[in-house]
């Protein structure tokens, strides 16, 4: 729990967001006394904004008011994050350095940081940690945002004794904030100065994290070579580190370092390592992208990697050029693999060569592979233009693989256009027939709700109510049970059937007491008011199309 509580306090602290742990009236209850009976329910009830504003006219002017009352508007201030409103609250008519009490230097600290004034900030925080005699969460969030402060400021070489002092408070929270401070160094190419930080660190779990940071600084510092050498050391568990270093970031590091000292092989092997890790992501996609230009007559194998790493990036042109050349060098392409080269045929807008690649697929033995590239052509001919073919396709994709997520759109979309048209016995066919050919599916569900609206709207209860409980049969704890349970409930009661309406209403109460529609069934009403459906969502022509059982 320590441990835990340190993580967040420097967490807030690195983030340069520090709300006031505790607000100056409950340290100086006189001065929030004597404010007015509005401004101190303001604060207690946290609306920091009100309160500042209350507390800025009730103080004018500003600097003839008590230092006292002005920390109150700091604390408000800072509560809302006006870091600049709390630093003016404070300066006003001038401080009085030898008298101020350590809560306005931390304030003005934190929020001179916050607000980009890191010398001020750095001046501030030191008086306050020399004022304070004892150990506090303000003092963890102090010599944290502290020794951050120095490292990114005029004088670095101050940070690491800051995070030595803050040590002798809380060696875990000096840990998480000399992880900070080496990120620093790092980024401004401090490289010798980096150890001196993570040497402070005794939580392998923070040690983990800080892997990257000594190389990171030598490259930055342009020592690209000395950047490899400490790659080398994190490989071989020479840097002190409980673990080995995750591979990816390892392996980007590592190539783009080798080809900056002119290893072209060293750097594709690296890139090469990186795709067979992973094809997805930024990493991938830029090391698909340097070994594109730098290697030469690479084997089909590495060249399909190659083409997943693009097409994943969305880089589809060169994908497709990817994956002829894995055609062209002898590679044999596997069923996914085709599935892969069509769609960087359609995303690179080569579409009848995405067509020309669907086609044999569409007759795979594997009703995946299958039912995806009928779903995928019927989509490249639509985008040509070509409905009547697309319509062709989808009449086979549902033929073949009824019960496919394909298919039951293809027909889903079907009772929507029938439906929006006001064709509601064909919308209503439609919908059957999305649930017989898969009674469990997403679409299925919804294809219920839907089907069950219609009859609602027509006031035709008792069919409803049978819809409904179809559908709560089928999925009994779906994400929609309360609005059928709801509507099947109060149309079963419109039709006259009173002992299924309280059986459903009662489940909606018992297990869903707090729900909207608990809320809507002791509200009351008639279920063929069209006003009341519409209120709740429940109108038969709503389009939640997202929606799953």
């Amino acid at each position: 729990m320590a441990r835990a509580a340190a993580r967040f306090v420097i967490a807030a602290a690195l983030a340069a967001v520090c709300i006031p742990p505790a607000l100056a009236g409950q340290n100086n209850p006189g001065a929030v006394a004597a404010l007015p009976d509005s401004v101190r329910s303001h604060l207690d009830d946290g609306r920091y904004w009100r309160a500042s504003l209350a507390l800025r006219a009730h103080l004018e002017p500003l600097a003839a008011a008590p230092l006292a009352a002005r920390i109150v508007l700091a604390d408000a201030e800072a509560g809302w994050k006006n870091w600049n409103g709390a630093v003016a609250a404070l300066s006003a008519g001038g401080l009085d350095t030898a008298q101020a009490p350590p809560r306005v230097w931390y304030l003005l600290g934190i929020s001179r940081a916050a607000a980009g004034d890191g010398t001020g900030a750095s001046a501030d925080l030191q008086r306050f940690l020399a004022a304070v005699g004892t150990d506090s969460r303000e003092t963890l969030v102090a010599g944290a945002r502290l020794a951050v402060l120095l490292a990114d400021g005029p004088s670095p070489e101050e940070a690491v004794p800051a995070l030595e002092q803050l040590r002798t408070r809380s060696p875990v929270v000096a840990g998480w904030a000399a992880l900070a401070v080496a990120r620093a160094h790092a980024r401004e190419g401090r490289a010798e100065t980096v150890p001196e930080a993570l040497a402070l660190i005794a939580d392998p779990a923070v040690q983990r994290r800080s892997w990257s940071l000594e190389p990171d600084a030598w490259a930055a510092a342009g020592d690209t070579a000395a950047a490899l050498e400490v790659l080398a050391r994190v490989e071989a568990g020479e840097d002190g580190g409980a673990a080995a270093p995750p591979r990816v970031p390892f392996l980007a590091r590592q190539w783009r370092y080798r080809l900056a000292l002119g290893d072209s092989a060293g750097a594709v092997d690296a890139m090469e390592a990186l795709m067979r890790e992973t094809t997805t992501g930024a990493s991938a996609l830029a090391a698909a992208k340097a070994h594109w230009r730098v290697a030469r007559n690479s084997a089909p194998d590495v060249l399909r990697l190659v083409a997943r790493a693009h097409a994943s990036g969305g880089e589809f042109g060169t994908a497709a050029v990817g994956w002829r050349l894995v055609a062209e060098r002898g590679g044999v392409l596997t069923e996914r693999d085709g599935l892969a080269r069509a769609r960087a045929f359609t995303g690179s807008g080569a579409l009848d060569d995405a067509i020309t690649a669907y086609r044999p697929l569409a007759e795979s033995d594997d009703p995946t592979i299958a039912a995806t590239a009928l779903q995928e052509w019927a989509s490249v001919r639509a985008r040509q233009g070509r409905h009547g073919d697309a319509r062709t396709v989808q009449g086979w994709l549902v033929e073949r693989y009824p019960a496919s997520s394909g298919a039951l759109d293809v027909i889903f979309f079907r009772a929507d256009d029938h439906q929006d048209a006001g064709r509601l016995d064909d919308a209503i066919e439609h919908y059957g027939r999305v649930v017989s050919m898969s009674s469990g599916a997403d679409r299925a569900g919804l294809s219920r709700m839907r089907w069950a609206q219609i009859h609602l709207g027509r006031d035709e209860f008792a069919a409803a109510a049978d819809v409904y409980a179809a559908y709560l049969e089928e999925f009994p704890n779906g994400r929609r049970w309360e609005e059928a349970s709801y509507w099947g409930a109060r149309a079963a009661q419109a039709a006259g059937d009173t002992a299924r309406s309280t059986g459903w209403l009662d489940r909606l109460r018992r297990e869903s007491p707090y729900s909207y529609y608990a809320f809507l069934a002791g509200r009351g009403g008639h279920p063929g008011n069209r006003g009341d459906a519409a209120e709740v969502g429940a109108d038969p022509g709503d389009r939640t199309a997202a929606s799953s059982p």
